[in-house]
């Protein structure tokens, strides 16, 4: 029984040196994608922007559909009536 609480011992011990390992490895890589992720975010701001100013720019640079006032008639009439 002794030996086995040994054993799980060293078992624990070499479990929180990896477990270590890991976390220094993932802050190591976490540090050195900090500008990386801020630039991403910083162009995906820009990307956001410039689909709002296209789809304005896109809007507003085309005259206005005119539909003829027959266009509205048809739909009307073919409409169902609802009581």
């Amino acid at each position: 029984m002794k030996k086995n609480v040994e054993d799980m011992d060293a078992e624990m011990e070499k479990l929180r040196l990896n477990m270590n390992k890991i976390s220094d490895g993932s802050a190591k890589i976490n540090t050195s994608l900090v500008e990386k992720r801020d630039r991403v975010g910083q162009l995906s701001g820009v990307h956001g922007l410039l689909k709002k100013v296209s789809f304005f720019d896109i809007s507003f640079s085309q005259p206005p559909l005119q539909l003829s006032p027959l266009f509205f008639l048809k739909n009307v009439m073919a409409a169902p009536i609802r009581l």
